[in-house]
C-alpha cells in the first residue's frame, strides 16, 4: 500500500487488496485485529474506486468502515477517522448515483467527526475539507447559499491548518477553487474568480509529478479559464482551457467520471471557439465528444441529464450546421429524458426545463412549460422557510406563468392557459395552503391517514414561518434543516398514500379548469396575462368556456413596468391628480375599456361585481379605478364593482362558508387601534374613527393603546369574525416584515400567518400600504391584506399606498352604515332584517367612495383610488 501511495502503480494496490482479503480469513469474528484489517481494506477499496470507478468497491468500503465504526465506542477519537472514511465513500457514491441520502449521511458523519477533535488535531483539516466538499456538492443540488458559504469557510480553515508539504493540500486547493468559482458564478465578484484560478494553478503544479491525480485540478482550472473567457473575452483563456480538458481526457481511465466531465466541458469550449472562429469542424468535434460521453454513462448517472440537455441545446441552436441535422422530435426526446432523470437534482432539472422553454419553438413547448412550473413548485418545497422560498423566486423568470399561458393561447389551449396561470401565480401562498387543506372528506375514508397528514403539515407550516438565524452556528442550522427534510419526506410519502385512495387521485395536484371555473360562480373573473410573447385578457365566466380578448401588441412586460414606475412616482408627486389621471386613462384605453365591451357582450349587468386577477406589474396598478375622467365619458367605477383575487382558487376558498355564517345576525367586530406608535407620527383621527364605528356597529371589542400588543391582537383575532385595523402600516423591503405598528412593537406578515381563523370573514385595514404588493415579484401578492386572507378572512379592504389619517373616519362611517343598513336600534336592542353579510363589503367600499366623492368638499382622486377590495 505504501508503495502504491508513492508510485501510483495500480498493480501494487491490487496486491495489497488481495493480501488484506487473505489475512481476514485467518481471524475469527470479533477479533480486534480483524477490525484493523477491515479498516485498511476499506481504504484500499476506496483508492481503487478512485482509479477504476467500480461502484461495488465503494459499497464494500462503506460496509467495512461501518462495521469498524460499530465496534468503536462513542466519544472515542478513533471514530473520527472511520467517520471521515465513511463520508468520503458516501460522497463518492453520491457522485456516482446522485442519491441525496448518501450526501446527508456523509455530512452527518463529518459533523460528528469534527466534534471529536480539537481544531489543532492533525486530522481536523482533512475532516473540515471533507465537510466542505459535501456542502459544496449539496449547494450544487439545492442552491442553499448557506451551504456554499460554510463550504468556503471550511476550506479556508482547513488550508490554514495544513502544512505546505501536506500531500492532501493540493486536493484542498483544487476543491476550494471549485467552490470559489461557483460563488463567482452566483455573485460575479472577480476576486473570487482570480483566487480560484490561482488556487487551481497551485494544485496543478503540485500534481505535475503524478499525472493520474491531477485530472480534477485540470478540469477545475479549465472551468476557471472558460469562465474568464466569457467575462474578459480573451481567446488565450479559452484555448488554455481546451488544452487542459484535452490533457484530462488523455490521462484518465476511459470510463472515469472525471474524464466524462472533461469531455462534456471540452464540448462547451469548442462551441465557444466555434462562435469565435466560425469553423464548422469545431461543432462536429463538440458533437462527437458529447455523443461519446453519453454512450459511456449508465442511465442513472447524475451527469447524464446535463449531457442530454447540452446535446439538445446544441441541436436546437446549431443543428442545421451539423452533417447529420437532428429532427425536432429527437431534441424534444432529449429534453424529456433530462427533466425526468431519476438521480438529477430538482434544481438541475428545473434549469434544463427553463432552457427547454427558451429554445423550443415546436409542438412540445407546452410540455416544457408544464415541466418548468412543476419543478419550480418542487424546488421551492425543498426549502423550509417561506422567506427562503421568496428569495428563490427572485431568480425564477418573472413572467414564467404568463409566458406559459401565452404559449397555450397561441396553441389554442385556452383552458390550459388558465391552468398555467393558476399553477404559476401566488406560489408562496398556494404552498402554505397545502398544509391547510380541508380534510373532512378524507377523515371519512381514512381518519388515521388524515391525522398524520395534519400532524406533518402543522410541523412543515411552522418551519415555513420561521426565519433562519444566519448568525446561528452552522451545526444548529444543519440540525434544523435535517429535521425539516425528514418531516418533508414523510409528508410527501403520506400525500402519496392519500393519492392511492379511491376519489383522492388528484389530491394536492394543480386544479383543472373545471374546478377553477367555480371561482366565477358569483361574477366573471378577468385574468390578464402580460408576456413578451403576447398579452391577453381571459374572462372566466360561470357558463361554459373562457373568453379570449387579445391586447394591443405594445402591451408587454416592460411597458407595464414603466407604467407602474410612473404610478409610484405619481402618488408622491406635487401634481398627483394630473399624473394619476393620465395613468388611469392609459389603463382604460389599453386594457379595461376592451374588457368592458366584452362584459357587455356577455350581458354582465352594470352595477354587478367583477373580479380582477392580473399578472406582472399590472397586479400592483389601480385597474379598479381605470377611466377617462372627463365629463360625459365612462369610467370603470361607474359601471362595475371591482374586487381583486390573486388566484382563482383563493377566491373559491374565500366562498367556502355556509350561507348562514356569511349572513350572520350581528357579527363581533374587533377594533385594533393605535394612535401613537414608536417612531411613527401621531394619528389624531384614530379615536374619532373608533368612536364613529362604535356608534354604528352593535358588538365591538377593542384592543388599543397600551393594551394593543402583538400577543393581545393574535389572541383576540379568533374571537371575532370581523376586524378593523386603525393604525400605522408599513411596507418593508423584506416583504414578510411588512407590518402594522402596535404599542411598542409590530405585527408582521410572518406573525399574522401563524393564525388559523376558519370563522374569519371581513377585515378593513385602515392603514398605509396594507395592500401594497412587492414590485420585484408582483405575481406573488405579498402584503398585509393577503396575509389576513391566507389566515382565513374572506373579504379584505386595504390600501395600495399611504393614506391620509383624516380619511379614515369618513370612509369607515360610510362603509359600516352600508354593511349594517339592515340593523335597526330601539329600546336598547337591535333588530335585524336578513342579517349582516361580509360579502357586502365590496359594494360597501364602492358606495362609500361614491358618497364621499359626491360631497360638497369631494373626495380627491388620489385619495379614493388608494382603497381596494380583495376576496369574496
Amino acid at each position: 500500500m505504501t508503495l502504491y501511495t508513492r508510485q501510483g502503480d495500480i498493480r501494487d494496490l491490487e496486491e495489497a487488496i488481495q493480501c488484506l482479503q487473505n489475512a481476514l480469513t485467518l481471524h475469527p469474528p470479533g477479533d480486534p485485529a480483524k477490525f484493523i484489517l477491515l479498516g485498511n481494506l476499506a481504504v484500499c477499496l476506496q483508492d481503487r474506486y478512485q482509479r477504476k470507478c467500480h461502484i461495488e468497491d465503494l459499497q464494500n468500503s462503506i460496509t467495512f468502515n461501518e462495521e469498524v465504526l460499530a465496534s468503536t465506542p462513542l466519544g472515542d477519537p478513533a471514530r473520527g477517522r472511520m467517520l471521515h472514511n465513511i463520508a468520503a465513500c458516501l460522497r463518492g457514491s453520491y457522485t456516482f448515483r446522485g442519491v441525496a441520502q448518501d450526501l446527508e449521511r456523509a455530512i452527518e458523519c463529518l459533523l460528528e467527526a469534527l466534534s471529536l477533535h480539537h481544531p489543532d488535531h492533525q486530522s481536523w483539516h482533512r475532516i473540515s475539507g471533507g465537510l466542505a466538499k459535501c456542502l459544496a456538492a449539496r449547494y450544487v443540488a439545492q442552491e442553499n447559499v448557506t451551504d456554499l458559504e460554510e463550504a468556503i469557510r471550511c476550506y479556508r480553515n482547513a488550508l490554514s491548518r495544513c502544512s505546505e508539504g501536506y500531500p492532501g493540500r493540493s486536493g484542498l486547493c483544487a476543491s476550494f477553487a471549485e467552490s470559489l468559482h461557483t460563488r463567482y458564478e452566483l455573485f460575479g465578484d472577480i476576486h473570487d474568480l482570480d483566487e480560484a484560478t490561482e488556487l487551481s494553478r497551485n494544485a496543478l503544479e503540485f500534481y505535475s509529478s503524478s499525472p493520474p491525480n491531477n485530472v480534477g485540478a485540470l478540469i477545475i482550472l479549465g472551468n476557471c479559464l472558460q469562465t474568464r473567457y466569457r467575462r474578459l473575452r480573451s481567446i488565450q483563456d479559452l484555448e488554455e482551457a481546451i488544452r487542459h480538458y484535452k490533457d484530462a481526457d488523455q490521462i484518465s481511465e476511459p470510463e472515469h467520471p472525471d474524464r466524462l466531465v472533461a469531455l462534456a466541458n471540452l464540448a462547451v469550449c469548442l462551441v465557444d471557439q466555434y462562435e469565435h472562429r466560425g469553423a464548422a469542424e469545431l461543432l462536429e468535434e463538440a458533437h462527437h465528444h458529447i455523443l461519446e460521453t453519453i454512450k459511456l454513462l449508465d442511465e442513472d448517472h447524475p451527469i447524464l441529464e446535463t449531457l442530454q440537455a447540452k446535446l439538445a441545446l446544441m441541436y436546437a441552436t446549431y443543428g442545421h450546421l451539423l452533417r447529420e441535422s437532428p429532427q425536432q422530435r429527437h431534441i424534444t426526446d432529449l429534453f424529456q429524458r433530462a427533466v425526468k432523470h431519476k438521480t438529477a437534482s430538482v434544481k438541475r432539472r428545473l434549469d434544463i426545463a427553463l432552457e427547454w422553454v427558451r429554445v423550443d419553438k415546436g409542438d412540445s413547448v407546452l410540455e416544457a412549460y408544464q415541466r418548468s412550473l412543476e419543478l419550480v413548485d418542487q424546488y421551492l418545497l425543498i426549502r423550509s422557510s417561506i422567506i427562503t422560498r421568496h428569495q428563490i423566486l427572485l431568480n425564477i423568470p418573472p413572467n414564467l406563468a404568463s409566458d406559459a399561458a401565452a404559449a397555450a393561447i397561441t396553441a389554442g389551449e385556452l383552458e390550459k392557459a388558465v391552468e398555467f396561470l393558476e399553477q404559476g401565480k401566488a406560489l408562496l401562498w398556494s404552498q402554505m395552503n397545502y398544509y391547510r387543506s380541508p380534510l373532512q372528506r378524507l377523515r371519512e375514508v381514512d381518519d388515521e391517514l388524515a391525522s398524520e397528514f395534519a400532524r406533518l403539515s402543522g410541523l412543515l407550516e411552522k418551519s415555513a414561518r420561521l426565519q433562519t438565524d444566519n448568525e446561528a452556528p452552522f451545526r444548529s442550522i444543519e440540525l434544523e434543516a435535517r429535521e425539516y427534510r425528514k418531516t418533508s419526506d414523510a409528508w410527501h410519502k403520506v400525500v402519496g398514500e392519500i393519492r392511492k385512495l379511491d376519489g383522492f387521485e388528484s389530491f394536492l395536484f394543480p386544479p383543472t379548469y373545471s374546478n377553477l371555473r367555480e371561482a366565477a360562480s358569483e361574477g366573471p373573473v378577468v385574468l390578464i396575462t402580460i408576456s413578451n410573447l403576447r398579452s391577453d385578457v381571459i374572462i372566466v365566466h360561470k357558463d361554459g368556456n373562457p373568453f379570449l380578448l387579445p391586447l394591443a401588441p405594445h402591451v408587454r412586460p416592460q411597458y407595464i413596468a414603466d407604467l407602474h414606475s410612473q404610478f409610484s412616482q405619481a402618488v408622491r408627486a406635487a401634481e398627483t391628480r394630473k399624473a394619476l389621471s393620465a395613468i388611469l386613462q392609459v389603463l382604460w384605453e389599453d386594457i379595461v375599456e376592451p374588457v368592458v365591451r366584452k362584459l357587455r357582450e356577455l350581458n354582465v349587468e352594470e352595477g354587478s361585481r367583477i373580479w380582477w386577477c392580473p399578472t406582472s406589474h399590472l397586479a400592483i396598478l389601480p385597474l379598479h379605478a381605470a377611466g377617462q375622467y372627463r365629463k360625459g365619458q365612462p369610467n370603470l367605477p361607474s359601471l362595475y364593482v371591482s374586487s381583486y383575487t390573486p388566484t382563482l382558487m383563493t377566491l373559491s376558498r374565500s366562498r367556502q362558508t355556509s350561507q348562514s355564517r356569511a349572513r350572520s345576525s350581528i357579527p363581533q367586530l374587533l377594533i385594533v387601534a393605535q394612535s401613537s406608535a414608536p417612531n411613527q407620527p401621531k394619528l389624531p383621527s384614530v379615536p374619532v374613527e373608533v368612536a364613529i364605528i362604535e356608534k354604528i356597529v352593535p358588538c365591538v371589542t377593542k384592543v388599543q393603546d397600551e393594551g394593543g400588543t402583538r400577543e393581545a391582537v393574535l389572541d383576540s383575532l379568533p374571537q371575532s369574525p370581523w376586524v378593523q385595523f386603525t393604525c400605522h402600516g408599513s411596507k418593508n423591503p423584506r416583504p414578510f416584515d411588512s407590518c402594522f405598528h402596535l404599542y411598542k412593537e409590530t405585527l408582521t406578515i410572518t406573525d399574522i400567518i401563524q393564525a388559523r381563523l376558519p370563522d374569519a370573514q371581513y377585515a378593513f385595514l385602515s392603514a398605509c400600504h396594507s395592500a401594497a404588493g412587492d414590485a420585484k415579484i408582483p405575481d406573488e401578492t405579498i402584503h398585509l391584506a393577503a396575509a389576513l386572507q391566507f389566515s382565513g378572512f374572506r373579504s379584505v379592504i386595504g390600501t395600495m399606498y399611504a393614506m391620509a389619517d383624516a380619511d379614515g373616519p369618513a370612509l369607515a362611517e360610510q362603509i359600516y352604515k352600508y354593511m349594517f343598513r339592515r340593523v335597526g336600534r330601539g329600546k336598547g336592542r337591535e333588530t335585524v332584517e336578513n342579517g349582516v353579510d361580509f360579502r357586502d363589503s365590496a359594494e360597501a367600499l364602492h358606495n362609500a367612495i361614491k358618497a364621499l366623492r359626491e360631497r360638497k368638499e369631494g373626495f380627491p382622486l388620489e385619495k379614493w383610488i388608494n382603497f381596494v377590495h380583495i376576496g369574496a
